[in-house]
């Protein structure tokens, strides 16, 4: 009976989590759905979290020993905080001006379906966005008690973030596709505040920038708080500061405890190189802010530089292992998956699928292009995962001074491609959907696979940063 009380206790957070999300998703998902029901279910998700945030805050200051299990120190969670702070004020500020906005040019908004609710409501949505992250940073120094009332607080913030991001996306790729476009941007520009203010520019950019950073920040908002409740051990919290305490040496001189620095010549091909390597999401973001249409133009040329870029990454993987192997003395420790691993495998998945997709039912007119970048990417991202993975377990004993050079400008140049593509993906993902031609079906699988694409180049990101330090940690009298 015990082992039941407790297994139950452990999943009916969830359960009721589910139930409530499924609730809210038929109203959001529905396209029939009045814009007034949709905001008041958000609203209120918000609401209620907000009760639970301080509640939560309230209970641990009052009785912490029966909260907290242990404080756990991760450089990683530390860069995700900070992130998520960017982009929890960017999506703030924009906000706050897209409020004002909808206040003073309302009547115009009518071509989204949209109410003078919203514009009051985005103040309120500030204050719970700014209550939200300040209780996520406390909350990430702690590992807590295996206890429901954490875990229902945590299930509740969870489900705020994904009401929140489907309501955005759902209004934003459907409704604003399916009405004329061209008239809503005509009609805004038109607005007398905005002409007689000459905030034209600021309406363009809030309009491109504010679903992207509200997506990001609720994706990665509720992957660190499903992450908090994984979180058993400060060993299987995070493993990415393990290697300090492993690869330093106490009976070393301290004047030799110094990381070997790169060189002017590594530094230089690091630079060089990683700029061509990224030089397709920069000329992305050019040729998509100036015009679709001209992308459209030279989509084919793109992929194929993409496909090139790919294939780069991909022999700098295999040399990677080959180092790993070959040429440096490693030892792997055997750590249990924690839960951002095991959504990196999943998400890695989601990735596949989605090239899949692009491939069944292409856009460009290449087809044959896109079939061989489909395929190739499937194996370019098992390869990447499965090296992720590794650098999670490994621990570099000794090696030549060369070759960690040559290991270190690998991984620099593995951390700038995929976090210049996570960058390129949130930016211009939502218009590329709305200018996507193809049925509702096609952009409402890229809608729900999207979440786990981004969450999967954005923590790569995270895990190849240990890895990294792991290289700079070694001490110069291990190499040979």
């Amino acid at each position: 009976m015990a082992n039941t009380s407790r297994s139950s206790g452990s999943i009916g957070p969830f359960l009721v989590a589910s139930s409530i999300l499924g609730a809210c998703f038929a109203p959001i998902i529905s396209l029939d759905a009045s814009k007034s029901i949709v905001g008041y279910i958000c609203l209120s998700v918000e609401l209620v979290s907000a009760i639970a945030i301080l509640y939560g805050c309230i209970s641990i200051c009052k009785d912490r020993d029966n909260w907290i299990k242990q404080k756990r120190r991760s450089s990683v969670t530390t860069i995700k905080v900070a992130v998520l702070w960017i982009l929890g004020i960017t999506q703030c500020s924009l906000y706050i001006i897209y409020g004002i906005l909808h206040q003073n040019c309302g009547e115009l908004y009518q071509v989204l379906l949209l109410s003078q609710r919203e514009g009051q409501y985005c103040f309120i949505y500030v204050a719970y966005t700014f209550l939200q992250i300040g209780f996520i940073s406390y909350c990430s120094h702690f590992v807590f008690i295996d206890f429901w009332k954490i875990k229902y607080i945590i299930s509740l913030l969870a489900i705020s973030n994904m009401v929140k991001w489907m309501e955005a996306n759902v209004f934003s790729i459907f409704v604003k596709t399916t009405s004329d476009i061209s008239k809503y941007y005509d009609l805004m520009q038109n607005c007398t505040y905005i002409k007689e203010n000459h905030l034209k520019s600021v309406f363009q950019l809030t309009d491109m920038l504010l679903p992207p950073f509200l997506m990001e920040f609720n994706i990665l908002a509720t992957m660190l708080i499903i992450s908090l409740a994984f979180s058993k051990t400060n060993k299987m919290a995070d493993t990415s500061d393990s290697h300090i305490a492993i690869s330093s040496d106490s009976n070393v001189p301290e004047d030799q405890q110094n990381s070997i620095p790169l060189t002017s010549r590594a530094k230089l091909f690091t630079i060089v190189f990683g700029t061509i390597l990224n030089a397709p999401f920069l000329a992305y973001g050019v040729l998509f802010t100036a015009s679709s249409h001209l992308l459209e133009n030279v989509i084919n040329e793109w992929i194929l530089s993409i496909v090139v870029a790919k294939l780069i990454i991909f022999l700098l993987i295999l040399t990677a292992f080959y180092l790993l192997h070959k040429k440096l003395a490693i030892s792997i420790e055997s750590h249990r998956l924690n839960f951002n691993g095991v959504a990196l495998i999943l998400c890695s998945s989601a990735v596949s699928v989605t090239g899949l997709v692009s491939s069944l039912f292409p856009e460009s007119r290449n087809v044959s292009l896109i079939t061989f970048h489909t395929w190739f990417n499937v194996f370019y991202i098992t390869y990447q995962t499965i090296f992720i993975l590794l650098g999670r377990s490994v621990v570099i004993i000794r090696g030549s001074r060369g070759v960690v050079v040559v290991f270190r400008v690998i991984l620099i140049l593995l951390i700038s491609y995929n976090t210049l593509y996570w960058m390129k993906d949130s930016l211009f993902f939502q218009r590329s959907i709305e200018n996507d031609i193809r049925e509702n079906l096609i952009r409402l699988i890229f809608f729900v696979l999207y979440p786990f694409v981004s969450f999967y180049r954005f923590q790569s990101v995270m895990e190849l940063i240990p890895f990294y330090s792991k290289l700079c940690a070694v001490n110069p009298c291990y190499y040979n």
